[in-house]
């Protein structure tokens, strides 16, 4: 027998007869779930820089990128936009043309009725591995909107970058 976290109602179900009752759990994630990631510390020290450049977070499937990028959204900022390549397919489109990124902020603001707000919204470009030009795109939104906080993450960049994008001090 084992207990159950029903994540969208955030409570725990216990398997025993004895206790059938939904209980309120306060998720602190450090504690109760060991979830809490070492580089979450150097996330909040990237966002607080001034001049930060997008940052990459690579690495293999399942792991919990989109769930660290998902929780600093949630307790830093007051927007978060993600674009998911892989849920949303259509949105490579976007990329397609010049790679303009007040351009794309706008497209991306009418799809998601979510502004983007230099200094107070996250982008987040989910499995960016999929669209190519996402990543060609970084450098333009470190050149033309140096404010914005910009992250792209997904397994397998290294096929994906060219080789010597992946000793950028800016890809974890």
């Amino acid at each position: 027998m084992c207990n159950y976290l029903d994540w969208k109602t955030k409570s725990l179900t216990f398997d025993k007869p004895w206790k059938t009752k939904y209980y309120d759990v306060i998720l602190d994630w450090k504690t109760k779930f060991g979830m809490e990631r070492y580089i979450f510390s150097d996330l909040k020290d990237w966002m607080l820089k001034s001049r930060r450049k997008p940052l990459l977070l690579r690495g293999a499937r399942q792991v919990g990128k989109t769930w660290l990028v998902e929780r600093l959204a949630q307790q830093e900022f007051k927007y978060y936009v993600k674009v998911d390549f892989e849920e949303n397919p259509q949105l490579i489109s976007l990329f397609e043309g010049a790679l303009n990124p007040q351009k794309i902020c706008a497209e991306l603001e009418l799809r998601t009725g979510i502004s983007i707000i230099g200094g107070k919204t996250l982008l987040f470009f989910d499995e960016i591995q999929i669209c190519p030009r996402a990543i060609m795109a970084l450098r333009y939104f470190y050149e033309q909107m140096p404010d914005l906080h910009v992250i792209g993450a997904g397994p397998l960049l290294e096929f994906a970058c060219p080789p010597w994008s992946q000793n950028d001090p800016a890809t974890l």
